[in-house]
Order: structure tokens, then sequence, then C-alpha cells
């Protein structure tokens, strides 16, 4: 059975734009389907008709606004991504949607930006072989819209001249969220030798990515009212792992002498790495399945989420990002950390930080029948040359590992 085509859905009031647009597009017509239309409602009428993918519709139009639309797709269409496009002077109404559209893009935005964006989201989307689950990662139950304050933080970074101060008086707006993040920076986690005692200088001395990274991950971390108490104990551990993951990789990265970028990086990868199975968290019971099938079949990990969901949370995670928009780099890592030698790494990176500190703290605390050993990827380690060093690499995350353990 061959495939349907990729379809995107295009939405805007102006006939020159959509004029525009379709004249660009009509190159990419064998790869994807194109619709166009003038309206929300006619939008609608299509989305009805055709089997759409991904809608990018403008903000300010008459009739229905982007965001009425949004919210009427999130509702009866929740397996479609959603994108907006808007102009500076909608900041009000970009942040009404943060709730309902996966990407926000600039006008005039470049053609080319969202072919890549297109073409992330369609590698990304290849493992994905279930399509109620596809459409529960999509949808607003999951975790598919960026959260308020992030969008915000993300605006700002992304603006000509992104201000460290205007970022801190974002998050001091949320006062547990400040709480949450003056509590992380001053851990043991960062090794900062001097005390943050506010946003503003947490933004200064980490730097905008890590503290966008650190918003998002206190707010996907935050407890929703909806979760059972057994949940609620599964997200507690999540985030528990989580940021002992990030240390562990972060302080590797610095072993390793990786360069300030990668240890940024090592940061993001750890706090974000599990992301999917958070996801998982309220789908259905797959956990338990999956939980299950390990016990029964002493099954690793990802062989037993591929026999109960045809997928990994890996694989979860980074398409989840990837729709989000976060960088190719940072998509990549979350989908490998589990098998890097898929990657064509020849070289220590924060793959390989990743990878060792995840499986270490799997070792450490998963209790499950079977095997009790860590799970390294031997065949990626040996194309580093770095086998003859895991002895020694276990010690040294031992050592991390007490040290950061009391902290989260």
């Amino acid at each position: 059975m061959m495939q349907a085509k990729f379809s995107i859905l295009f939405v805007d009031d102006d006939q020159n734009i959509i004029t525009g647009l379709s004249r660009v597009m009509h190159r990419f017509r064998q790869q994807w389907d194109l619709y166009y239309a003038l309206s929300g409602p006619q939008a609608l009428d299509l989305l009805r008709a055709e089997h759409i993918n991904l809608v990018v519709t403008d903000m300010r139009m008459p009739e229905m606004s982007g965001l009425e639309l949004l919210r009427i797709i999130a509702h009866d269409y929740p397996a479609v991504i959603r994108f907006i496009l808007s102009g500076h002077a909608d900041e009000k109404m970009i942040l009404d949607a943060v709730n309902y559209a996966h990407q926000y893009m600039a006008k005039p935005f470049e053609v080319n930006e969202l072919i890549r964006k297109v073409e992330r989201i369609q590698h990304l989307s290849a493992p994905m072989q279930n399509p109620a689950l596809i459409e529960f990662i999509t949808s607003k139950e999951a975790l598919p819209s960026l959260p308020e304050v992030y969008a915000e933080i993300n605006q700002e970074i992304n603006s000509d001249d992104p201000d460290p101060g205007k970022m801190g008086a974002i998050i001091e707006r949320d006062a547990s969220l400040t709480a949450d993040v003056l509590k992380l920076v001053n851990s043991s986690f960062f090794g900062l030798r001097t005390k943050i005692k506010d946003a503003h200088q947490a933004c200064a001395y980490l730097g905008m990515d890590i503290i966008r990274t650190l918003v998002l991950s206190e707010k996907i971390f935050c407890p929703n009212k909806s979760l059972s108490s057994e949940q609620l104990v599964r997200l507690k551990h999540f985030k528990v792992h989580s940021l002992q993951v990030s240390s562990l990789t972060q302080k590797l990265a610095r072993y390793f002498q990786l360069d300030q970028t990668s240890c940024a990086m090592a940061i993001s990868g750890g706090v974000l790495h599990n992301i999917g199975q958070l996801v998982l968290l309220t789908y259905g019971d797959s956990l338990d399945q999956i939980m299950q099938s390990q016990q029964e079949a002493y099954l690793p990990l990802l062989d037993a989420e591929i026999k109960v969901l045809g997928t990994t949370h890996s694989d979860i995670g980074a398409y989840l990002l990837g729709i989000w928009g976060l960088l190719p780099a940072m998509t990549d890592l979350i989908a490998l950390h589990h098998q890097p030698s898929l990657s064509e790494d020849r070289e220590v990176t924060v793959l390989t930080c990743l990878h060792l500190a995840n499986t270490y703290v799997h070792f450490i605390q998963d209790d499950y029948p079977g095997p009790k050993a860590p799970l390294f990827d031997l065949a990626y380690l040996d194309r580093l040359s770095i086998t003859d060093q895991l002895e020694d690499l276990k010690e040294l995350l031992q050592h991390y590992y007490e040290e950061i353990s009391h902290e989260t």
C-alpha cells in the first residue's frame, strides 16, 4: 500500500500572499499535497474533505482569527500539526495561542525555513508507526504546546537584541517557577561558586539557552491536577532521574573537555532526554504494559516499548521536540541516547556523555528481574576507542552520582 503524501494547508485572508505561496511551493507538488484557504471556514471545509498533516495559518484574519481556527483544529483534528504566522504587533495573541500552536513563525517568513521544518518533522515521524499515539502526542492532552512563559522567553531570545534582564522579569512573574529555578541554579547541579540571588542573575550567569531549558523542564514536570497519585509518584521519579542524568552528562562533558556549547547542550539534553516517557505517563496504561513486558520476558526497555507501542520513548520525545521546533542537534540527542551507535559519531560528543550518564543511572535505579549490568552500547564505545576506559568511567560515574544524588 502506497503511503499518502505529507499534506500542508496554508491559510491567509490575503490573496496576494496565497498566490505567492502557491507559486513558491509549486516545485514541491510531487513531494507534498498542498492546499490553500482564504479564511478559517474555508480551511475547516478542506480539513473535513482532505487528510491534512500540517496547518500553517495567519493570526489576524476577519470572520475567524487564526487563534479561533487553531482552537477548533486542536479539538476536532488533534493529529494535525499547527503552525501560526504573525507579525511582531500580535504579541498578546501569540501568547494566547500558545496552547494551540506547536510552532510560531514571524511574518514575513522564509519559505526555506518552513521547508526545513517540514522535512525535519517527516524524518522524525518515520519511526512512529502507531497512528493513535501520533494523534495523542499532537493533541492538547500529551505535552503538545509550549508553556506560555517558555514562549515569552523564546520570543525574547529570538529578538534582535535579547536581554537577560527581560528574561529574568518574565520568570519572576511566576513565583513557583522562580523558586524552582533558583533552587536548581544554586545546587551542586551547576557547581557555581557564586550564590545566585534572583532570576536576572541566573540568566546572566547561565546563558539564555540553559535558562530556556530550565523553564521548559520546570513547567513540563509541574504536577497536573488530573494525575493519579501513582502518576504523580512516577512524575517525581522522572524529574529526579532527568536532573541526575543532566548533571552527570554535564560533568562528563567537562571531563572530556568538550566545548562550552556542548556543555550547555549536555544540560538541556539530560533534562529533556526522557520527555517521551512523560508523554506515555498519561497514554492509557502503556507504562504498566511496558513494565509488565520487561518483567515477564526480561526485555530491555526499548524492546518492551516496541512490543507494546510499535515505537520507543526516544522516538516519541524526538518527534514531540521536533514539532515544537527544537534544533535537530537536540532531537537527534533525544532520539539516539539509548542507541548511539546509530549516530555517525567518530569521537566523544554530548551524545556519548548522555548515553553513559543515562545508562549508569538506569543501572543504579532500575529494579526488575533479569540481568543486572549497565547496558552500554559497546559497539559505539568501541568505535570511539574508549572501551578500554569503561571501568574507569564507571568509577567516575559512581563518584559523580554520589556527589549529586542528595541534591535531587
